[in-house]
């Protein structure tokens, strides 16, 4: 039996926060754009988003499933952003699905070195979780940021495969 409970004590038992991070990419991250004070929603998926959004310069957006209150407030924070239907620099996918994640990380020839998808409900349920175990394993993605309530997915190639746990 599933429990999300239990997956969520998991994941603070082995989770860390920015000083647990070697890597200088991540770190960066984590530091400048994800613990950054300014947010931008309550819901800490979509801060994250917006967060990304800022920090990596994105010029482009896809959301799935469309969602139009949150397009509309990535509009209004950022009016230079443009929505694209399948490549973009930030592709933020609110729901942990087989047919997205096969479009959008294992089939998407959109995603680049510097393309970075937002993944929620990573832990919803046993099926969202193994899906995300199985992103985790994917030879296209190099590194992977859980951070339980969403993930930040990334292709770089010069980067080796890790998978870290951050506390938000």
């Amino acid at each position: 039996m599933y429990n999300r409970f239990l997956c969520y004590l998991n994941f603070i038992w082995y989770s860390k926060n920015e000083h647990g991070v070697h890597s200088p990419f991540i770190f960066e991250y984590i530091t400048q754009c994800i613990y950054s004070k300014k947010s931008h929603s309550n819901h800490k998926g979509k801060d994250i988003v917006l967060k990304s959004l800022t920090y990596f310069q994105c010029q482009s957006i896809t959301i799935l499933p469309i969602d139009l209150g949150f397009e509309k407030r990535v509009k209004k924070i950022f009016p230079s952003i443009s929505p694209e239907s399948f490549s973009a620099e930030l592709i933020y996918l609110s729901d942990c699905t087989e047919e997205l994640l096969e479009a959008y990380i294992y089939g998407n020839k959109g995603t680049g070195n510097n393309t970075v998808v937002i993944l929620e409900n990573i832990y919803k349920n046993k099926k969202s979780a193994d899906l995300w175990e199985k992103v985790k394993a994917s030879e296209k993605v190099t590194v992977t940021v859980d951070m339980f309530y969403c993930a930040a997915i990334f292709f770089r190639k010069e980067q080796v495969k890790e998978d870290f746990k951050i506390r938000i």
